[in-house]
């Protein structure tokens, strides 16, 4: 599954939450949704997620889904 089809493909539950939102803006939106906090710190999602009792599974599916609609948004804002 290439980054065209998946935004997310090169980042893991592993990678700190800062990097996610970095490389991937459409996450913030679900953090905030999940009162994850993503601006402070240096702390993995999965981390993160066991201190909120959020399955990062569900966080790591919404910023996907998150993420390709985005891409699709702007692939149709740019059609004539």
């Amino acid at each position: 599954m290439g980054s065209e089809t998946d935004p997310i493909a090169s980042l893991t539950p592993d990678d700190a939450i800062v990097d996610w939102a970095t490389d991937v803006p459409e996450s913030i939106r679900v953090f905030e949704k999940f009162g994850v906090d993503y601006c402070c710190g240096g702390k993995s999602l999965d981390y993160a997620c066991g201190q909120r009792g959020i399955e990062v599974q569900q966080i790591v599916d919404e910023i996907r889904i998150a993420a390709k609609n985005a891409v699709s948004e702007g692939a149709s804002s740019k059609k004539p």
